[in-house]
């Protein structure tokens, strides 16, 4: 069975596809495997990834996290590689 996640070969093959959207949003109960289902797709291929929340964000950072230091994070967890 080609589809089984338990298989050591599972998701090996990376066909090359071009994405339309740079955005997507994610929705199921927790537990449901989102975080586990982008970090995997962020591994196949190859970009960057940061888990952020961002309910604490505001638009000067007054409260919480501002914009800019998830971007750092982002750009740090890319080699500090801006092409990435």
């Amino acid at each position: 069975d080609i589809n089984n996640i338990s298989k050591p070969d599972f998701g090996r093959a990376v066909e090359d596809c071009e994405l339309d959207k740079s955005n997507i949003v994610i929705i199921g109960p927790t537990g449901s495997g989102k975080t586990l289902l982008v970090k995997t797709l962020a591994k196949l291929i190859d970009v960057p990834l940061v888990i952020a929340d961002a309910t604490c964000l505001t638009q000067a950072g007054y409260v919480g996290e501002d914009v800019e230091s998830i971007l750092l994070k982002l750009y740090i967890e890319s080699g500090q590689d801006i092409e990435r």
